[in-house]
């Protein structure tokens, strides 16, 4: 009998964004079709962005919030049960 069982984390939208704090994530703006590389500076009472290359400072942004990966550390479902009789 082999069986996994982890603890996990709800996730959300603010948990994310938590995990990105001071890194890289990405805009993309749908009417433009254009994606814009940002720091995430905040997420405290909205989301506030700093542009990679203009550095000007974005508030609460329009667009969608891309991330490029599931972050590090966040552990969201993993259950293997099996069992041999």
């Amino acid at each position: 009998m082999e069986e996994f069982n982890y603890d996990y984390d709800l996730v959300s939208r603010e948990k994310f964004l938590e995990k990105y704090l001071d890194r890289s994530v990405y805009v993309y703006d749908k009417d433009e079709k254009k994606k814009t590389e940002c720091r995430l500076l905040s997420t405290q009472g909205g989301i506030v962005l700093e542009n990679a290359e203009t550095k000007k400072i974005l508030m609460n942004p329009a667009g969608e919030i891309i991330l490029p990966e599931l972050p590090g550390g966040l552990i969201v479902k993993y259950e293997n049960k099996t069992s041999k009789d």
